[in-house]
């Protein structure tokens, strides 16, 4: 059986406004695929930080933000701790619990953001920064261009499908697929052989590991 892939063209990503008017989100993907914001094991999107104020609390999540775009922001936490997000392409991870507020350093910003529900899963972001080609961990779920461009492939075949922007995939049966900024794309845990990934020069690569402690609905 071949291993299954689904890529979101940054181009097909909708940006929904916050509440508060301070900014927007892109969903990149969410696993279940169809779950919410009640339900999902995990979930990665771009987020436009427009102006200053609080964070929303999710209890239970794991955070990782890291700044993509931008001067960057403080972030103030209420144990009266700080964090200044200004180096783009590092990870900060913190507790969805915490009381943030974020003020920008100049200007709006743009930042990737993973959540994990910590009761099911446990994860991590790494960074691939140097250009050459890299087997990706068995654990990694979904990559992410940051800057540049990625190729991905398998030696025994990949299904490569396309994101439609609405939790669905359309199935290709392509052997590899090219990346670009701001291109992701999520594997089916049944991934059995390595994916092979191919940095391009001047790009910065994010890989996304989950290992669940309950395994929810994969892919249909």
């Amino acid at each position: 059986m071949k291993a299954r892939m689904i890529v979101h063209r940054a181009n097909a990503l909708v940006a929904t406004r916050w509440k508060n008017d301070g900014g927007a989100t892109r969903e990149i993907a969410a696993y279940p695929l169809g779950s919410g914001f009640d339900d999902f094991t995990w979930r990665v999107s771009i987020a436009d930080v427009e102006t200053d104020g609080p964070f929303s609390r999710f209890e239970g999540i794991d955070r990782t933000i890291v700044l993509l775009d931008g001067a960057g922001m403080s972030l103030t936490f209420n144990d009266a701790s700080e964090h200044v997000l200004k180096q783009a392409f590092v990870p900060f991870e913190f507790v969805g619990e915490a009381q943030v507020s974020a003020r920008l350093i100049d200007g709006a910003t743009q930042d990737f953001n993973l959540m994990i529900r910590r009761t099911v899963a446990r994860g991590k972001l790494t960074v691939m920064r140097e250009p050459g080609a890299f087997a990706l961990a068995s654990d990694v779920r979904m990559v992410f261009v940051a800057r540049g461009s990625a190729t991905l492939g398998l030696e025994v075949g990949l299904e490569v499908g396309l994101g439609l922007g609405l939790g669905l995939g359309l199935g290709l049966g392509l052997g590899q697929t090219t990346l670009g900024v701001y291109d992701a794309a999520v594997f089916d845990d049944s991934v059995g052989e390595p994916i092979q990934a191919v940095v391009s020069a001047d790009s910065i690569v994010f890989a996304v590991h989950i290992e669940e402690i309950d395994e929810p609905a994969g892919f249909a």
